[in-house]
């Protein structure tokens, strides 16, 4: 037998109706399964979340279609608009600039949301923030926008993270982040996904718990004129696809499958390595010798910043001073000595060796969005 995955129909509906029951708007993430997407475009009133632009074929009624901007320009936005995309999320001001810049010679209305950062609290991390931008300038630029004949519904995007299983207090981080006045001028707010589907450390009455605090946030916003939309991508695919295929062998405990794991779940994967990346004391990317011939710049580097780990840097690459000289390495000796160090090191202060890391790497290049891609083309 060939293995194969195997979809749901009527799971996919049951799962979609247990959020449309709760009163909400559904933004289903295109990205996710698109073949679960296509039932919902066919049999449900669901909207749609699309990140790129080669997802947009796939879907008929474009007027269903939130599109999140990123690094665009005005000829795109024109052909999004041509398309009869007219919903946008922006989670920058580079975006948001030329959005607005657009408007000012487009005669027809948009709907907007502006991704705001959201915290998130994880064991020994503390709090951080995500992508999005700051609440004090989205306040700004809601106050700003309210009055723009262009914009037609207007509102927040927030998310917070994916499986999210306990931080669900979001009504009263909204009242934290927004004013009462951007609160009586907006139109919408999209708390994202996160929504958590049965892995081995998940139990089903999580998810009441959750119910309850989005009921309590859709009442909340009920009295203030305010539409809730949720984004589910895995919580309506994920139970909705099972994998049919061959046992090959079981060894203890241990079950070979005629299939690939990760082929399945490539995010959740990513997700996990970034977690066991935070519990290292350090990394050191020794790179492949043609590599680092012609100077590629590993994005290693960047990740391990994101998830607060200090980095090791070999001295045949050949930007090896990428993270600062004092990060170098040129012998296993060296590497042990340094890790040795930073072992002695406290969280907080290994965290004062990434941000030392950070601001070298930044000093060494902009790593913006619009500079990244010829910084690499350099390189190669």
């Amino acid at each position: 037998m060939e293995p194969r995955f195997i979809l749901s129909k009527s799971k996919v509906h049951e799962q979609h109706n247990k959020l449309k029951n709760l009163g909400v708007l559904v933004s289903y993430s295109w990205k996710t399964n698109p073949m679960v997407g296509k039932i919902l475009e066919d049999e449900t009133d669901s909207l749609f979340s699309i990140h790129s632009l080669e997802e947009i074929p796939d879907i008929k009624d474009k007027t269903k279609i939130w599109f999140f901007a990123q690094a665009w320009n005005s000829g795109e936005i024109a052909s999004l608009i041509g398309q009869g995309i007219n919903s946008f999320v922006v989670d920058n001001e580079f975006d948001f600039k030329e959005l607005t810049n657009f408007l000012n010679h487009y005669m027809g209305k948009v709907n907007l949301l502006l991704r705001m950062k959201f915290q998130e609290r994880r064991i020994g991390k503390g709090k951080y923030f995500v992508y999005g931008m700051d609440s004090n300038k989205v306040n700004e630029l809601i106050l700003d926008l309210k009055n723009n004949s262009k914009i037609d519904k207007l509102g927040i995007h927030i998310h917070r993270k994916s499986q999210n299983t306990s931080e669900w207090a979001i009504k009263e981080e909204l009242e934290d982040s927004l004013s009462k006045e951007v609160l009586e001028k907006i139109d919408l707010i999209n708390i994202g996904g996160g929504f958590p589907i049965n892995y081995k450390n998940y139990t089903s009455e999580v998810l009441e718990y959750i119910f309850s605090k989005i009921t309590d946030l859709k009442n909340w916003l009920n009295g203030k004129d305010i539409e809730l939309i949720v984004e589910p991508g895995r919580f309506i695919a994920g139970p909705s696809v099972k994998l049919i295929t061959n046992i090959l062998a079981i060894h203890n405990n241990d079950v070979i499958v005629d299939s690939s794991v990760y082929q399945g779940n490539t995010d959740a994967i990513f997700q996990d390595s970034m977690k066991l990346l935070n519990n290292f004391i350090c990394t050191v990317h020794i790179t492949k010798p043609d590599y680092a011939k012609v100077g590629f710049a590993s994005p290693r580097y960047l990740e391990n910043i994101v998830v607060g780990t200090p980095a090791l840097v070999p001295s045949e690459f050949k930007y090896s001073t990428l993270l600062g000289e004092r990060w170098k390495v040129s012998s296993s000796e060296e590497a042990v000595k340094l890790v040795s160090y930073l072992k002695s090191l406290s969280h907080e202060q290994r965290q004062d060796v990434v941000h030392e890391q950070r601001d070298s790497l930044l000093m060494y290049h902009d790593f913006s969005v619009d500079n990244v891609v010829n910084f690499i083309e350099s390189l190669m």
